[in-house]
């Protein structure tokens, strides 16, 4: 049986790893020997992540990446340090297939890749994060930073047997490479409509009157995401209608009646989202959105929720234009607006429309649909 190797560069207040790619690895267990080396910082869970990841037969390494004197200084270091760890850790684990996710872990292999072609080097791009960066960072795409670390990205990918990436769309902005679109799936038995007991039950517990409906957001908070125009969705919803806020960073989601805010773990969001009745995903449409698909989307289609999502965000017009259960804005203007909160009062009310996401959801956003895409990648 073959290894992968399987390295990541997370913050502090993000899931992606327990939420996203544990459910993935682990499906992959059937053809390879999982290994993760995690560069990210602040106070440890207790061991709650190891032991998860040991539980699903996945061997787990931490690595502290150091932010003092200053971040610059203590990321350089880190990255420093790291290489020379991963290029040990590779060796002596005998890894075949090397799988970095994103620029900084790239940064830390690229030059192995270069030197050592026995084994597989599949690059994770992640989306387009150094344009992220300029559209909602303030970097500047001219500056030395971006130059570099963009070169950086290229190295990699002329470096790699493949390249996993979330959209089609993503490809024009990337170096020339052997790219493969992988799927962000969710695991169908988990993402489900709430039972009617269940939904009555927190329903009641969250306030919600006959009339009112719930609209539900799965993510993070920042600039991108598009809050203002959230709440505005939810202003014109009917009296007695709940904006639940499932967010990592919770600290930046508003005090006001109606909005209820939850950080919860990952295992926990499925439930919340099954009680809900709109899935919202709104995004500001600016280049970087090309090389996303939202985790979310999926989510919410797999517990039964229509959906409002934004237009041109990855391939989201291909993969949902025409479906009932899917409404997409083509721009978040106060017209767009009222008609999506017109559309959601009327989406809660149809109980085909809950099926018709579900059986979306099934189709196209399974953990299992997930698996195949990556194994198609790896093995291609």
């Amino acid at each position: 049986m073959k290894t992968l190797l399987f390295i990541s560069w997370d913050g502090p207040q993000v899931g992606y790893l327990e939420g996203l790619f544990m459910p993935i690895l682990q499906g992959l267990g059937d053809d390879y020997r999982i290994h993760i080396v995690q560069f990210t910082w602040g106070p440890s869970d207790g061991g709650r992540l190891q032991s998860l990841l040991q539980h699903a037969g996945i061997a787990y390494t931490r690595f502290e990446i150091r932010r003092k004197p200053v971040v610059a200084a203590g990321v350089l270091l880190t990255l420093f340090k790291g290489k020379r760890f991963l290029t040990r850790y590779i060796r002596a684990q005998k890894i075949d297939v090397v799988l970095p996710r994103s620029i900084f872990p790239a940064l830390m292999v690229s030059g192995l890749a270069a030197r050592d072609r026995s084994r597989r080097w599949v690059f994770d791009a992640d989306g387009l994060p150094l344009e992220e960066r300029v559209d909602f960072a303030g970097m500047n795409p001219r500056g030395l930073e971006f130059r570099w670390l963009k070169s950086v990205e290229s190295k990699m990918i002329h470096r790699s047997d493949a390249v996993l990436v979330r959209s089609e769309k993503a490809i024009p902005f990337l170096a020339e490479g052997p790219f493969k679109v992988v799927t962000n799936g969710r695991d169908p038995q988990r993402y489900l409509p709430a039972t009617p007991e269940d939904r009555a039950r927190r329903r009641k517990e969250w306030g919600v009157t006959d009339q009112g409906i719930v609209l539900a957001y799965a993510g993070s908070l920042g600039p991108q995401y598009c809050l203002q125009e959230m709440l505005t969705l939810f202003e014109k919803a009917p009296p007695g209608s709940v904006l639940l806020l499932l967010t990592g960073n919770p600290e930046a989601a508003p005090e006001r009646q109606g909005v209820i805010v939850r950080k919860l773990p990952p295992g926990e969001v499925a439930a919340y989202l099954g009680a809900a009745d709109i899935g919202l995903a709104l995004r500001e449409p600016k280049t970087s959105m090309q090389g996303v698909f939202p985790i979310k989307l999926g989510e919410y289609l797999l517990c039964g929720l229509p959906v409002i999502a934004t237009a041109g965000i990855g391939d989201t017009g291909t993969l949902l234009g025409g479906e009932a259960s899917c409404l997409l804005l083509e721009n978040h203007a106060p017209a767009s607006l009222e008609k999506a909160a017109l559309w959601a009062v009327s989406a809660a009310a149809r109980p085909d429309l809950k099926t018709a996401a579900r059986r979306l959801g099934l189709a196209r956003f399974s953990l299992e649909e997930s698996i195949r895409t990556y194994k198609r990648a790896l093995d291609a």
